[in-house]
């Protein structure tokens, strides 16, 4: 296995949350010696399926009108 494999190994853990300390610690390493390769990219693509199956919920009527009475103080 090469380096760059491990490190998308490690990626795919990290996003599905079945990463270890040691592993985490690991993939700590990994990103910091190679700060070019694209650590997000698989929390990104686990974040977009997660998004694609929730169902929206209407916010309560009283939240939309604190958001909306503090958007407009600023």
């Amino acid at each position: 296995m090469t380096l760059r494999e491990r490190f998308h190994d490690l990626l795919i853990l990290r996003a599905t949350a079945d990463c270890t300390d040691e592993q985490g610690r690991e993939l700590d390493a990994i990103i910091r010696d190679h700060p070019d390769w694209d650590a997000d990219q698989f929390d990104l693509a686990a974040a977009a399926i997660q998004l694609a199956f929730v169902r929206p919920v209407a916010l309560p009527v009283r939240l939309r009108q604190q958001i909306h009475l503090s958007s407009h103080s600023s």
